[in-house]
């Protein structure tokens, strides 16, 4: 049996003070976490939403976790894919599971075009910088 922690809040980074910075302001808090008997961490969406400022509940390239200049930036809300890694390490290496959250069946920020099934214009053409999942109509 363990303690899982629900390791952020809607708009965490901004509402902390540390924009792009929560994956750092997480991981300096381990010691604390697992001390107080926390056993797994469960984190928000991590890869690249449709805007700069998203808790990751409008994923936009599924494979971008921090790396991809796209979106308005590299990192994602809660910061890069580098520091990401190095929460999940840090975790592990004091015997805390990580548990990320997913939004398969989202998908947001997508250009406009024209679904010729639907015979109307749609957010749908995925273009991504990771050059996984590209997709339209």
């Amino acid at each position: 049996m363990g303690v899982l922690l629900q390791a952020f809040y809607w708009d965490c980074p901004r509402e902390a003070g540390v924009e792009r910075g929560w994956w750092r302001h997480v991981a300096q808090r381990l010691d604390g976490l697992h001390a107080a008997g926390f056993t797994a961490l469960w984190l928000p969406p991590c890869s690249k939403a449709a805007s700069a400022t998203s808790m990751g509940y409008d994923p936009f390239d599924f494979f971008d976790l921090g790396e991809f200049d796209q979106r308005g930036g590299v990192a994602t809300w809660f910061g890069s894919k580098t520091e990401l890694v190095a929460l999940v390490e840090g975790a592990h290496a004091r015997g805390m599971q990580v548990y990320a959250d997913a939004v398969y069946n989202h998908m947001s920020g997508g250009e406009l075009e024209t679904n010729p099934d639907f015979r109307r214009e749609g957010w749908t053409r995925f273009r991504p910088a990771s050059g996984r999942f590209a997709f339209d109509n």
